[in-house]
């Protein structure tokens, strides 16, 4: 599974995989994904925004934060028709870094991406950390929007844990 922090990222984590030829404007990507053609029938990938850059939402670009959902949601497109999509994210809060983006910034970034899993009826690779209940009460609350998820590199408590997987979701464990 390869995963991305931003938008460029995973067009460069579709190109790998196997996605659209031209997925990814990036020559270094090209040359990767070619050597690894022999395993790229074994790659899928993910497709979002990490919480530490939901500034990208809000860039300069004209159209917002909605135009860069839309060139989201047209990657994901693409991705998904390709067969290797799998999950919308790495999507989530993170109040650990918030000299990346600020906390509304995030909050802002999650609800786009959790109205984009519910539009293409993705799974979602899902990101909290020291979010002082935030992300429970978000998950809690959409519950029912979204077709479940992996809250990846968990490392909270055993309480948060057993909430989480009551929401239906699974965690990952690394250690961290």
């Amino acid at each position: 599974l390869v995963t991305a922090l931003n938008l460029e990222e995973s067009l460069d984590a579709m190109a790998l995989c196997g996605g659209p030829a031209d997925a990814s404007p990036n020559p270094d990507a090209a040359a990767a994904a070619a050597e690894l053609d022999p395993y790229r029938a074994r790659l899928y990938h993910t497709m979002g925004v990490h919480p530490t850059c939901s500034d990208e939402f809000f860039s300069d670009d004209a159209d917002g934060p909605q135009g860069h959902l839309a060139k989201l949601r047209e990657a994901v497109g693409a991705g998904v028709a390709a067969g290797k999509c799998i999950a919308i994210g790495e999507a989530g809060l993170d109040y650990a870094r918030l000299h990346f983006a600020s906390k509304e910034r995030q909050l802002d970034g999650f609800a786009l991406q959790l109205g984009l899993a519910e539009e293409t009826k993705l799974p979602m690779f899902l990101h909290n950390r020291d979010t002082e209940g935030d992300f429970e009460r978000i998950m809690r609350e959409n519950r029912g929007r979204i077709r479940g998820g992996v809250v990846h590199s968990f490392t909270g408590s055993l309480a948060e844990a057993r909430a989480l997987v009551d929401l239906d979701l699974y965690i990952g464990v690394n250690g961290c």
